[in-house]
């Protein structure tokens, strides 16, 4: 069955890829499309396929890839794949983050753990931690929490409810806690840009109307950063810590 995968179009105006060579960014857009690409941003595909299907030559495959592993951008470890930012660009859904799930399962234990020690040491935030998810759980929303995570998780939370009393608090806390954590984890959404975008939303009377919930907020992310850039531009303002 074929798979889709959408691309956005900032990806020629990002601040990394506008600045790749164009061998580089063929082999950057083929590591996020090509058919062996799964939902997680983890799977298997031997350099010599990548090589025979983008025409580039193997040993430049293995440079160029070098560089993505050591820019932390990709990651390619035993005959595995790792896209870093891959699950932040999927759908929020029930049925994605079962696929997500599902996925890490089935990556081997030794590549997810080497691709942890690889982030460890890395310098962007808001980075998934693939071995701190319960993947044996049913689903994403029996996640654990550090004490650390927890307190910014309350942190943010009184924020809305002091900043926000207008917004939708049904449900419990956890409830709550979860979305959060699922935009900083599975979205890859450091806990600063999600402070950012909710005293943004706050501030903005159509957004704050219709961002009610941390779920809605979740689903929108990725479209409000655009609005929140051109909102901050518009004002003379500069938007610090807010990536696509």
């Amino acid at each position: 069955m074929a798979k889709s995968r959408m691309i956005n179009t900032r990806f020629w105006i990002d601040d990394y890829t506008s600045n790749l060579d164009p061998i580089e960014k063929l082999l950057f857009l083929y590591l996020l499309t090509n058919t062996a690409t799964e939902i997680c941003g983890v799977y298997e595909l031997p350099l010599k396929i990548v090589a025979v299907e983008t025409g580039i030559d193997k040993e430049m495959v293995e440079k160029i890839v070098k560089r993505f592993t050591k820019d932390k951008k990709i990651f390619y470890i035993k005959g595995w794949v790792y896209v870093v930012n891959f699950t932040k660009h999927q759908t929020n859904n029930p049925s994605v983050e079962t696929g997500i799930e599902r996925c890490l399962n089935e990556v081997p234990r030794e590549i997810i753990q080497a691709v942890d020690k690889l982030l460890a040491s890395s310098t962007q935030s808001g980075t998934l931690n693939l071995t701190k998810l319960n993947l044996t759980k049913p689903n994403l929303t029996k996640l654990n929490f550090s004490s650390k995570d927890m307190k910014m998780v309350d942190l943010l939370i009184s924020l809305i409810q002091q900043n926000t009393p207008s917004w939708n608090f049904k449900g419990n806390k956890e409830t709550w806690a979860e979305h959060i954590e699922k935009l900083h984890r599975i979205d890859n959404r450091s806990y600063e840009e999600i402070e950012i975008m909710i005293r943004w939303v706050q501030q903005d009377s159509f957004w704050k109307q219709n961002i009610l919930s941390t779920s809605k907020l979740r689903d929108k992310f990725n479209g409000l950063i655009p609005k929140v850039m051109a909102s901050a531009k518009g004002k003379g303002k500069e938007i610090i810590g807010l990536n696509y």
